[in-house]
């Protein structure tokens, strides 16, 4: 599939909404009179729900690949996601140590180090181990679940292909299956929460897919999409009350899929093809990795030099995130990309192996 740069701005929005989500949620600041993104009426924690959908909308074209074997498909989003999870949770570690070695007590996130809770986040198996408490790196949550929901995926479209089933039903169990989860508030491995906000996201993604494939978004669809979201947006900032209860529900099965279809039609496709916005498209998944790591290094500075950061302020929210920008070039460039060559070329020895 060509690539969506327009896709790629919603998701560079999202990424840095949710880091100043956590940002609040972490230093405990609030901005009375303003927008905030943690304490405030909607909780923008939803915006992973967004990451799921556009994972499993853009996961859709694989369907019809008769020829992909699951190692192919799994071991490329293993390699893909894993290493820099991995390295991330090591480091998360280091710094929680140097934290606590300055006599600073208990960082909020925690946990206590730990080797194994490392090993279990690092390999991305929160969601089939590890399924309640604080994780080290506590974000990549998302990436277990997501690499859970890969893995189901790939499983279902066998079974359909085998039983000669519509595959799209069994998507449709799964989201059934992730609401179930949620409202009964399960906490199990594969039936826990963070793993049924994957299952109900991630999975709806590939129904809207499957519904949406091959069709032209005019601009008469992207204008009704445009004040769909317009007054959603406007009567949550106002009249929340009236979304509260289902707000999970009202994003997944509503907003979100209106949104996409705003930034894939014509108008805002055009108006956002640039490649720059690729690039920046690119580095997201580095910025959501490593933003709560270096905010514990922000905690550390500051314990040394209090004067040097006032995490009160709304304007150093804005540089935290603007700095994690910068970060994440640095992180996709000289870690994540080395690592993906080293992989590649590893696969290839091994493919010239077998042929020899």
């Amino acid at each position: 599939m060509k690539r969506i740069y327009s896709l790629d701005f919603l998701r560079i929005v999202a990424a840095v909404f949710i880091i100043f989500h956590h940002y609040q949620q972490l230093t405990g600041v609030f901005f009375t009179g303003e927008l905030n993104f943690h304490g405030g009426n909607f909780d923008f924690g939803y915006l992973v729900e967004l990451f799921f959908i556009l994972s499993g909308f853009l996961a859709y074209n694989i369907v019809d690949k008769k020829e992909l074997s699951f190692s192919e498909f799994y071991l490329s989003k293993l390699k893909r996601l894993l290493p820099l999870v991995f390295i991330s949770c090591i480091v998360y570690e280091i710094f929680l140590f140097l934290y606590e070695r300055e006599g600073n007590g208990f960082w909020i996130l925690g946990p206590d180090i730990s080797i194994w809770d490392t090993i279990v986040s690092g390999l991305g198996l929160q969601c089939v181990w590890k399924v309640d408490g604080i994780l080290v790196n506590n974000p990549v949550w998302y990436i277990s679940s997501l690499l859970l929901s890969y893995a189901i995926f790939f499983f279902l479209i066998y079974i359909g292909r085998r039983k000669k089933l519509e595959i799209t039903y069994l998507f449709v169990a799964m989201i059934l299956l992730g609401v179930s989860i949620l409202e009964c508030h399960l906490q199990l491995p594969f039936f826990n929460q963070n793993a049924a906000r994957g299952y109900c996201a991630f999975f709806f993604g590939l129904v809207f897919a499957h519904f949406t494939h091959g069709k032209k978004i005019t601009w008469k669809h992207s204008m009704v999409c445009f004040f769909l979201v317009a007054g959603m947006t406007y009567g949550m900032a106002n009249y929340f009350q009236y979304f509260e209860n289902g707000i999970r529900y009202i994003m997944i099965f509503i907003y979100y899929p209106a949104l996409i279809l705003l930034f894939i039609g014509s108008p805002l496709k055009q108006m956002l093809n640039y490649k720059f916005i690729g690039i920046l498209g690119k580095i997201t998944y580095d910025m959501y990795v490593w933003h709560v790591p270096m905010l514990l290094l922000l905690y550390i500075i500051s314990n040394k030099k209090p004067e040097l950061i006032n995490f009160d302020l709304r304007y150093t929210m804005y540089a935290f995130a603007g700095g994690m920008v910068i970060v994440g070039i640095i992180s996709h460039y000289l870690i994540d990309r080395p690592i993906q060559r080293l992989l590649r070329s590893g696969d290839k020895q091994h493919k010239i192996k077998e042929l020899n």
